[in-house]
């Protein structure tokens, strides 16, 4: 239909505005170590993952370290550490993504537009996608992948179906936890009564791709299977209030407005509404605390809960069962709560508040309200890209300052910490401190430490250090920050720094210790 392939378009238009402005952004956190892949790839393309790497503290064989494919390496490694370059050749993703999105909501939605800008506007989704990581992958893939599922089990096409399958088991062999599609999938082919030796035969499809990668290499099998038997040993698993906080925080507020005020506009059943404004509070008071929370970020965390409940309330079975897989992976199975994967909750949350309110009001009205909550979203979204571009952008500067003032004078330099310090230090000719090999026992009198505050993974002195110090605090004027060191308890990257994605403060962004040895 004309006004389909003009929505598509309008889609597709959307889609590179938000992501051309990070083209040139300076590499962060998770980045360093698929561009350290990227870069054995292109000196060695056939055996990707035969080096050590010091990621974690200590130098480890990356073999033993990843847990996928590379895939999303093999595809950087032609830009050889470009930024721009990095980036631009993964923009197809991006297209693939949003049009999947956009074919899917029209499955569901009379107006689906706006809902999708919305979803592709949100600050998880937003920053997330920035990143060169696998997250990127699993949404080209699978929401694709996903839309010819309900179009395959909505109009009986056997064809479609099994091209389904293909598509989700590329997104799930790029990264296994893209297995929470098939959720949503299995649930609409169940709810139109797909033959079961059918279904039985599109499932196969999807995992048979991970399933016999798997069963090659042992080595990647067993790091999975150990990294799923160890998730309850990570520090935030203990307490399983701030898990399930972290969950519904993060939920609420990775979409933006769309997912911390739609769903509550959406619920037309005032006991649910209020019964899922009680659940949040009761959630977020302090005697569920486990270390000091503000007055905002307990506001923040209350608001964003009660989105997320506020949906779940209201969300039909489709909806409702992609939300729950996403919710139980990060629950129970991965590492830690991060917004890279709770952004893959916005879609079935926007979505569903969509429907109820297209049942509800006019087009004009409807539309209003659209426009005033991607209004919000974005000035959000892009006040945070600015407080996280200023994070990244301070360690690639930091790392030009080492090389002129330190390593081109000869002088040994060695840093604490991973993510983008680490890769930008590295090529400046810097090197990790190892704790296998005594870390800080190896720096000697006129050697540099580089230390980061905001990191992990960190090497620290065992004992007092004769040296000379001063500190670079990094800061920002917005009241904004992803990560939260000082007293906030903002986790954008993980819940291990606190419950919320982003929160309200003017504390640091960051601060790094520049340690000359005497």
């Amino acid at each position: 239909m004309p006004g389909r392939g003009r929505d598509l378009a309008l889609v597709a238009l959307f889609a590179l505005a938000c992501a051309l402005p990070f083209l040139g952004a300076a590499f962060s956190m998770d980045d360093a170590y698929f561009l350290a892949i990227a870069r054995r790839i292109l000196a060695s393309p056939f055996d990707p993952l035969g080096f050590d790497y010091n990621w974690l503290g200590t130098l480890q064989p990356v073999s033993e370290l990843n847990l996928y494919p590379p895939a999303v390496s093999y595809l950087i490694a032609p830009a050889a550490g470009s930024e721009w370059a990095t980036r631009a050749l993964l923009l197809p993703f991006d297209l693939a993504a949003a049009g999947g999105l956009y074919l899917l909501a029209a499955r569901f939605l009379k107006r689906p537009l706006l809902p999708v800008l919305l979803v592709l506007a949100g600050p998880g989704y937003l920053l997330s996608m920035s990143h060169p990581l696998s997250e990127k992958l699993i949404a080209g893939f699978g929401f694709p992948g996903l839309w010819l599922a309900v179009k395959a089990a909505d109009e009986d096409r056997p064809g479609l179906l099994a091209l389904s399958g293909l598509f989700l088991g590329a997104a799930m062999f790029c990264k296994p936890s893209a297995l929470f599609l098939l959720a949503p999938a299995a649930a609409r082919l169940l709810s139109r009564r797909v033959p079961w030796r059918r279904a039985a035969a599109w499932a196969a499809l999807c995992v048979a791709p991970a399933a016999l990668l798997f069963l090659m290499n042992s080595g990647m099998a067993a790091n999975f299977a150990e990294l799923v038997l160890q998730t309850g040993s990570y520090h935030p698993r203990a307490v399983w209030s701030k898990q399930l906080r972290s969950v519904l925080c993060f939920a609420g507020g990775c979409g933006g407005a769309a997912t911390f005020l739609l769903p509550q506009l959406a619920l037309r059943r005032r006991s649910l509404l209020a019964l899922s404004a009680a659940a949040a509070l009761a959630l977020v008071l302090p005697w569920l605390d486990t270390e000091p929370v503000g007055a905002a970020d307990r506001a923040a965390g209350w608001l964003f809960a009660w989105g997320a409940l506020a949906s779940l309330a209201g969300s039909g079975a489709f909806w409702l069962s992609w939300s729950a897989a996403v919710a139980l992976l990060q629950g129970f199975v991965y590492w830690s709560v991060v917004a890279r994967f709770m952004s893959f909750m916005a879609p079935p949350m926007v979505f569903a508040a969509a429907a109820a309110l297209e049942a509800r009001l006019e087009e004009r009205p409807l539309r209003r309200l659209y426009g005033g909550a991607l209004a919000l979203t974005l000035a959000l979204s892009f006040s945070l890209a600015a407080v996280d571009a200023r994070s990244a952008g301070a360690a690639r500067e930091l790392a030009s300052e080492v090389r002129s003032e330190y390593v081109e004078k000869g002088r040994r330099v060695w840093f604490a910490g991973h993510w983008g310090l680490q890769h930008y230090l590295e090529l400046a000719g810097a090197r990790a401190l190892d704790r296998s090999r005594g870390g800080w026992d190896e720096v000697r009198p006129g050697d540099v430490v580089v230390a980061p505050y905001l990191n992990g993974d960190m090497a620290k002195p065992s004992k007092s250090v004769l040296a000379d110090v001063r500190s670079i605090r990094v800061t920002h004027p917005l009241p904004l920050r992803l990560m939260s060191g000082w007293t906030g308890q903002a986790g954008f990257y993980s819940n291990l720094w606190g419950f919320l994605p982003y929160a309200l403060s003017t504390e640091p962004v960051e601060e790094y210790t520049i340690v000359e040895v005497r």
